[in-house]
C-alpha cells in the first residue's frame, strides 16, 4: 500500500507520468482481457483454458516437460523454454525435491505470506456520487474500498448492461477478511455470501453518509450483487483461489528473481524480487523480465521489452542515507510514531547534526 500511495503522490506532484488514479473505461473483460487474448492469438499463441499444470520434469538440470491435466485427462507438454506465471501458492506446489535441489533458494518462497484482497460488485438502481475515483473507508473494520464504475465507462451503462434496472456498478474490495464486522460480529471469511453483502453495504453506508446531511446511500438503492468468482463458499467457510503475496517486513531476500538456477525456467508473479512488491499493474509489467530472459538465453536478435524502474527522487536520498546509518546503529526510523511520537523534527535535527 505504501508503494501505491508513493506512486500516486508522485503523479499528483507531477514527478511521474499520468494521473494518480487510472481506471478502465469499461468492463475488464471487454477493455483488457479479450483484446489481449485476441492479440496473443494473432501472434500465434495457443491458449488452453481449463487446464492445470501438475508437474515439471527435470533432467540434467533443465526442465524437459510438464504434466498438464485438462478435460480429457493428463498429458505431457514439451518445450524449450518455460515461464511459470502462476500465483505463489500454485507455483510452490510445482517445486519438487529435484527442482529444490537444483535451486535451493526456491525453498525460501515458503516463507512468503499471502492474503486475500477480493471483493464483490454491488449493482444499484441509481448512480450516487461517492467519489470521483477510489473511496477508501478508513473506519471500516474490513478495510473496504470502492469505485463507482459507471462514471468512467465510455458506453451507456443502462442501455448496454443488464436488463435496464441497474444504473451503477459499485466495485468493492475487502482487504481484511479476518476482522469482525459491524452487524454480525464475524470476520468476512466466516460469513455466508448474503451476510458478506449486508456487512459490506453497511460499512460503505457508514463511510459515505455524512451525519446531519441527507444520506447518499439508502437500502432501497441495492438491486443485486455478485461476489468475486475466485471466492468459493463451502462448509460455512470461504476459500480463495486468488490470494496476493503480502510484502511483509524483511521478506525481500525470500523472493526469487525472474531467472533461477534452472536455465530454461523463468518466473513471473507478484512474489518476485523487483521494485513493485504489491499486486499492481506495475508488478504485472515486471513480467517483461521473464520475457527478456527468454530472449537473451535463446540468443534472439529481437529487441528486449522495455522495463520501467520505479522513480527514485534524488531529494529523498539524504533521508535514506540517514535512515541506513540509524539502522546500522540500532536506532529507530525517524518517522516511527510509536518510538518517537513527540519529537520527530527534533530527532531529525539531532541526527543531521550528529
Amino acid at each position: 500500500m505504501a508503494q501505491a500511495l508513493e506512486g500516486g503522490l508522485y503523479c499528483i506532484t507531477g514527478r511521474a507520468d499520468g494521473p494518480a488514479l487510472r481506471c478502465l473505461d469499461g468492463p475488464t473483460n471487454e477493455t483488457w482481457i479479450e483484446p489481449w487474448v485476441a492479440q496473443l492469438r494473432r501472434l500465434g499463441a495457443r491458449l488452453r483454458l481449463g487446464h492445470e499444470v501438475r508437474r515439471l520434469h527435470l533432467h540434467r538440470g533443465r526442465i524437459v516437460g510438464t504434466d498438464v491435466t485438462g478435460p480429457r485427462g493428463t498429458y505431457r507438454v514439451d518445450a524449450h523454454w518455460y515461464v511459470c506465471a502462476l500465483p505463489i501458492e500454485r507455483a510452490r506446489r510445482l517445486w519438487s525435491r529435484a527442482i529444490l535441489a537444483a535451486d535451493p533458494s526456491l525453498r525460501r518462497m515458503r516463507m512468503l505470506e499471502s492474503d486475500w484482497m477480493n471483493g464483490l460488485k454491488l449493482f444499484l438502481h441509481e448512480q450516487r456520487p461517492i467519489a470521483r475515483g477510489v473511496a477508501i473507508y478508513a473506519d471500516a473494520p474490513w478495510a473496504v474500498s470502492s469505485v463507482n464504475q459507471a462514471q468512467f465507462w465510455r458506453s451507456d451503462f443502462v442501455a448496454t448492461y443488464g436488463d435496464g434496472r441497474a444504473r451503477e456498478s459499485l466495485s468493492v474490495v475487502i482487504a481484511n477478511w479476518h476482522a469482525g464486522g459491524v452487524i454480525y460480529g464475524k470476520p468476512a471469511e466466516e460469513c455466508a455470501p448474503e451476510q458478506v453483502v449486508h456487512e459490506v453495504w453497511e460499512q460503505i453506508k457508514r463511510g459515505a453518509n455524512k451525519p446531519g446531511e441527507a444520506p447518499t446511500l439508502t437500502d432501497d438503492l441495492l438491486l443485486s450483487w455478485a461476489i468475486d468468482p475466485g471466492m468459493h463458499f463451502r462448509n460455512r467457510r470461504w476459500t480463495n483461489g486468488d490470494p496476493l503475496t503480502v510484502p511483509t517486513a524483511g521478506s525481500r531476500p525470500d523472493r526469487p528473481n525472474a531467472t533461477v538456477a534452472i536455465p530454461n525456467l523463468m518466473l513471473a508473479g507478484d512474489y518476485l524480487r523487483v521494485d513493485s512488491l504489491v499486486g499492481t499493474m506495475e508488478a504485472a509489467n515486471d513480467g517483461r523480465l521473464a520475457a527478456n530472459a527468454v530472449l537473451e538465453k535463446a540468443g534472439s536478435r529481437e529487441s528486449p521489452a522495455t522495463v520501467f524502474p520505479h522513480l527514485r527522487p534524488p531529494e529523498w536520498e539524504p533521508f535514506k542515507r540517514i535512515d541506513e546509518d540509524r539502522w546500522r546503529r540500532g536506532q529507530p526510523n525517524l518517522f516511527d510514531a510509536e518510538l518517537s511520537p513527540d519529537r520527530p523534527t527534533a530527532l531529525l535535527a539531532e541526527t543531521v547534526a550528529g
